[in-house]
C-alpha cells in the first residue's frame, strides 16, 4: 500500500512539473528617440516533444515595444527572443517598468519577467515644431514665427526662458509652468519696414532651460520691389518754353535707368539741358539727349530743358513739339479713377485708355484700399490679385492684349470703417508696364 501511493506521487510530480523554464536578460537599457533599449528573452523547452510559445507584453507606452511574438522549439532546446523598446519623442526622462509574458500555446501555462528600461535625454526641453509662415516677402508684410516646446522632465518645469530675434530687433515672452508631458506653443511677429532692401534676413528663437541652451532659427528672403515713378510739366509762354521730367525710385533696391528726350536737330543751338546729357545720339533730323544714371532707393532726379523760341516764324512748330515732349513726359497711357457713393458702400471705377500707336502685350494696374476702408472680394469683372501690407490692400489686375485706342474699366467696392466728413480720400491708381510706373490717376 505505501509503495503504490510512492509511485503515485513521483508520477503527479513528473506531470505537474513546468515544461519550460523563461529568463530575461538586459543587454542595454538605456535608450533614447533614436537609440533602443535591448532585452534578451530566453526559452527553454523541458517537455519530450516540440512545442509553441507565444510571448506577450504590458508596457504604459504603446508602441515602443517590438518583438518576434511566437517561435516553436524543439525538445530539450532553448531559443532566444530579442526585446527592442524605442522611445518616442515624447518620451520623459525617466525609468519605465514592463513585463513580458511566456506561454506554451499547448498548455496554456504562462511564467511572467519583470524588468525596466531608462531614457536618457539630449536636452531636458523637447522641441516638437518650430515654423516660420513662409520663405519670402515683401516690404510690409509681416513676418510670423512660433515655436513649441514640451517638457520631457519627471517634473513641473517653470526654470525656461524663450527670446527672439529678427533683423536686428529682439524680443522676450513670459513663459508658464509645464508639468511632466505638457506642450506650449509660442510665438513672434515681426513686420518689415517699407523701406527694408533686398536680401536674406535671419529670424531665431532661442530656448534656454537650466543653463541648456537652443537656437532654432531659418533664413527668410525679402523680395526685390522695382517701382520707378515718372512725371513732367512743361511751361510755355511763347518766346521761351522750359520742361522738366522728375523720376523717383520708389522701390527698395538701387536702379539703374536710362532717360532721354529726342528734339529737332536744329534746335540743338538755342537749346539748354541741365544736366548734361550723358551722351547723344545724332540722326538725320533729330538729336537724341540721354542720361545714364543710377537711384538709391527713395532718390530722386529732376531733368530740365529751355527752348528760346527768337524765330517768330518758328514759333508754331516749335508749340507742336513742346506738346509731342509733353506728351512723352506723362506717359503713354491714360488713368481715371471715379468713387460713386451707395447706401454704406463706394463703388470705385478704373478707366484705363490705351493712348499710344503701340500694341500692349500685358500691362499691369495696381490700387490701394487704406485700412480705413473695407475691400469687398466681390468682384463683376475682373478679380485681382490681392496682398494686405500694413498700411491696407494692395490690388493688381493683369491687362494683356491692349489694342491703340482701347478703353478698359475696372470697377470694385468697398465700404469705409469710418464716416468722414468731407468723404473717404482714396490713393491714386497706377498703370504699370515692364516694372516701371508710367501713368497715375488723381486721388479720390
Amino acid at each position: 500500500m505505501r509503495k503504490a501511493a510512492l509511485i503515485l506521487a513521483f508520477l503527479a510530480m513528473i506531470f505537474t512539473a513546468s515544461a519550460f523554464t523563461a529568463s530575461m536578460e538586459p543587454v542595454d537599457r538605456e535608450a533614447s528617440p533614436g537609440e533602443q533599449a535591448v532585452f534578451n528573452v530566453t526559452v527553454f523547452n523541458n517537455a519530450s516533444e516540440e512545442r509553441r510559445f507565444v510571448l506577450d507584453y504590458e508596457f504604459s507606452r504603446s508602441g515602443w515595444i517590438y518583438f518576434d511574438n511566437s517561435r516553436r522549439i524543439p525538445a530539450g532546446e532553448s531559443r532566444d527572443f530579442r526585446v527592442t523598446i524605442s522611445p518616442g519623442e515624447d518620451a520623459l526622462q525617466q525609468s519605465y517598468s514592463f513585463k513580458i509574458f511566456v506561454t506554451d500555446f499547448k498548455t496554456d501555462e504562462t511564467k511572467v519577467l519583470s524588468d525596466y528600461m531608462r531614457v536618457n535625454r539630449d536636452y531636458r526641453m523637447n522641441v516638437p515644431d518650430f515654423n516660420v509662415n513662409k520663405e519670402s516677402f515683401l516690404p510690409g508684410e509681416t513676418v510670423e514665427a512660433s515655436i513649441t516646446v514640451q517638457n520631457i522632465l519627471p517634473r513641473i518645469v517653470d526654470d525656461y526662458s524663450i527670446s527672439s530675434s529678427f533683423d536686428g530687433e529682439q524680443r522676450d515672452v513670459d513663459t508658464d509652468p509645464l508639468a511632466p508631458g505638457a506642450l506650449k506653443t509660442y510665438s513672434f511677429e515681426y513686420d518689415i519696414s517699407q523701406e527694408a532692401s533686398p536680401g536674406s534676413r535671419n529670424i531665431s528663437i532661442k530656448l534656454v532651460q537650466d543653463g541648456e541652451e537652443r537656437v532654432f532659427s531659418r533664413l527668410v528672403q525679402v523680395e526685390e520691389v522695382r517701382k520707378i515713378n515718372r512725371s513732367g510739366e512743361m511751361d510755355d509762354r511763347v518766346l521761351i518754353v522750359t520742361g522738366s521730367r522728375n523720376v523717383e525710385n520708389n522701390g527698395n533696391s538701387v536702379a539703374n535707368l536710362s532717360e532721354n528726350i529726342t528734339f529737332p536737330s536744329y534746335l540743338d543751338p538755342i537749346l539748354d539741358l541741365d544736366p548734361a546729357p550723358s551722351r547723344t545720339v545724332k540722326e538725320e533730323d533729330s538729336n537724341t539727349y540721354i542720361w545714364d544714371f543710377q537711384l538709391q532707393p527713395g532718390e530722386e532726379m529732376t531733368f530740365s530743358y529751355q527752348v528760346n523760341y527768337w524765330i517768330p516764324l518758328a514759333l508754331a512748330a516749335i508749340i507742336i513739339l513742346g506738346l509731342a515732349v509733353l506728351g512723352r513726359l506723362t506717359g503713354s497711357f491714360k488713368i481715371s479713377k471715379e468713387v460713386e457713393e451707395l447706401d454704406e458702400d463706394l463703388k470705385v471705377s478704373l478707366e484705363i485708355v490705351n493712348d499710344t500707336e503701340g500694341f500692349k502685350p500685358q500691362v499691369t494696374i495696381r490700387d490701394y484700399v487704406p485700412n480705413a476702408a473695407q475691400l469687398q472680394e466681390e468682384f463683376e469683372m475682373a478679380k485681382p490679385e490681392i496682398r494686405k501690407t500694413t498700411d491696407g490692400v494692395e490690388m493688381e489686375w493683369t491687362l494683356e492684349d491692349f489694342k491703340p485706342g482701347e478703353r478698359r474699366v475696372i470697377q470694385y467696392r468697398v465700404t469705409p470703417k469710418v464716416e468722414v466728413e468731407d468723404g473717404m480720400e482714396l490713393p491714386e491708381a497706377e498703370v504699370i508696364e515692364d516694372g516701371e510706373t508710367v501713368a497715375q490717376s488723381k486721388k479720390r
